[in-house]
């Protein structure tokens, strides 16, 4: 009978572990993505527009990122990412990519003579991880 009993005790431990444990493995929230998607689109908005001080400045950012980005490193990216492509001319596209540990938001940003990606990285906190070429 005790034998019985533990080995019911055991399962639902387990279960309870394993439910747990699978809810936060690589699968972010509808709210999460939307919110990751309007940061992207802001921070697109605010490059676009060469304010590379409030693109550093006014979005949260992990500690190692913050350490890395700023308006300087942000405008290099910018200016690499649209060089030759005349002005910036809207946000045509978002497609997001779960992780375990991140969300990558790829936008795809058309420019008067054509078009480039950038992607932005977020962690489970929507923090800024890291902005790239994509």
């Amino acid at each position: 009978m005790k034998k019985k009993k533990y080995l019911a005790l055991f399962l639902i431990a387990v279960s309870a572990m394993l439910l747990f444990t699978g809810c936060n493995k690589g699968k972010y929230g509808e709210d999460t993505k939307m919110k990751s998607e309007e940061i992207t689109r802001s921070l697109v908005q605010a490059l676009a527009e060469g304010d590379y001080a409030k693109a550093a400045d006014d979005f949260s950012y992990t500690t190692k990122a913050k350490e890395e980005i700023n308006a300087q490193s942000l405008e290099t990216l910018w200016e690499g990412l649209s060089e030759g492509k005349g002005n910036f001319r809207e946000v045509s596209g978002l497609e997001d990519d779960n992780w375990d540990k991140e969300l990558k938001i790829t936008v795809m940003c058309s420019f008067e003579k054509g078009t480039a990606e950038l992607v932005v990285a977020f962690d489970r906190t929507v923090k800024i991880k890291s902005i790239y070429p994509g």
